[in-house]
C-alpha cells in the first residue's frame, strides 16, 4: 500500500506527455504501443475532440489531432514534454481516401464521406479527398513546422520498426523502462499486426499497405497537376521529395 501511495504521489508531480499528429500518421500504432505498455496511464484517444481531454499529471495523451495553435490551449500543453509526427501530404490523403472508402469503422464522419463518394471510381474518389483535405492537412502540418515544439516523421519511425521512439522519449527526458517498451515495440510491428509484411497491400486492412510512397501507385494527370499547383510548395518545406 505505501509502495502505491509512493508510485502515485510520483506520478502527480510529473507533467503529461502529449504525442500529437494527424489521421493516417500512425495514430494507431503508437496509440496501441503507448497503451499496452502504460495501461490506464494512457487515457482513451480524443483524436481532434480535444474538449474531451481531461488533463492529469502523469498521464500519456497520445493520437491527438489538433494543430500547434489549438494544442496550446490544452491545460499545461505547452509547457510538459510532447511531439508532433506528420506524413507526406500525398500518402496522407491517399490512404484517407482508401480507409474512409473500405477500411474505416462506420462513424458520422465515415458515413458522410462514403455518402459523398458514393458512385466514384477510385481515381475520383482520391481526387475528391486530396481537394477536400489538402487545405486543412497544410494548415496543421505547417504550424507545428513553424513551432519550436519536436517533429518527427511518420517514414523514419516507420523504416526503424518504431525504435526510434526510444530516441524520441530520450529526447523528451520521459522517464521510462526501456527494456519493457523495447519489448513492446517489437511487439507491435507491421508484420504482427497484420499477418503480411510493409507493401503487400490490402484495401479492406486498417493497415492498408504501410510503406512510403505507395500513392504513385496511384498517380493521375489530374493528381499531378494538383500537387504541382496547390501542394508542391508545402511538401517541399516538409522535407519531402516533390
Amino acid at each position: 500500500m505505501k509502495l502505491f501511495s509512493l508510485l502515485q504521489k510520483t506520478r502527480a508531480r510529473n507533467p503529461p506527455l502529449f504525442h500529437v499528429t494527424h489521421a493516417k500518421a500512425g495514430s494507431s500504432w503508437l496509440y496501441k504501443i503507448f497503451k499496452t505498455a502504460y495501461g490506464d496511464q494512457v487515457p482513451k484517444r480524443a483524436g481532434s475532440d480535444i474538449c474531451a481531454l481531461s488533463i492529469e499529471k502523469g498521464k500519456l495523451y497520445s493520437a491527438i489531432f489538433c494543430n500547434y495553435r489549438d494544442f496550446k490551449t490544452i491545460p499545461l500543453a505547452v509547457r510538459s514534454p510532447h511531439f508532433f509526427v506528420m506524413r507526406d501530404l500525398r500518402d496522407t490523403i491517399v490512404s484517407l481516401y482508401f480507409s474512409h472508402k473500405y477500411s474505416h469503422v462506420p462513424n458520422k464522419m465515415v458515413l458522410e464521406s462514403r455518402l459523398a463518394m458514393e458512385g466514384m471510381s477510385d481515381e475520383e474518389g482520391i481526387m475528391h479527398c486530396f481537394r477536400k483535405t489538402s487545405k486543412y492537412l497544410i494548415e496543421l502540418q505547417r504550424s507545428w513546422m513553424e513551432s519550436t515544439s519536436p517533429v518527427y516523421k511518420y517514414e523514419d519511425l516507420f523504416e526503424s520498426k518504431g525504435l526510434m521512439l526510444l530516441d524520441i522519449l530520450d529526447d523528451l527526458n520521459f522517464d521510462f523502462d526501456r527494456s519493457h517498451l523495447l519489448s513492446v515495440i517489437n511487439e507491435n510491428t507491421f508484420k504482427k499486426a497484420f499477418g503480411r509484411n510493409p507493401g503487400e497491400v490490402d484495401i479492406n486492412s486498417h493497415g492498408r499497405s504501410g510503406v512510403s510512397g505507395s500513392w504513385k501507385a496511384h498517380r493521375s494527370d489530374e493528381m499531378d497537376e494538383f500537387i504541382e499547383r496547390e501542394l508542391s510548395r508545402h511538401i517541399e518545406l516538409t522535407g519531402y521529395e516533390v
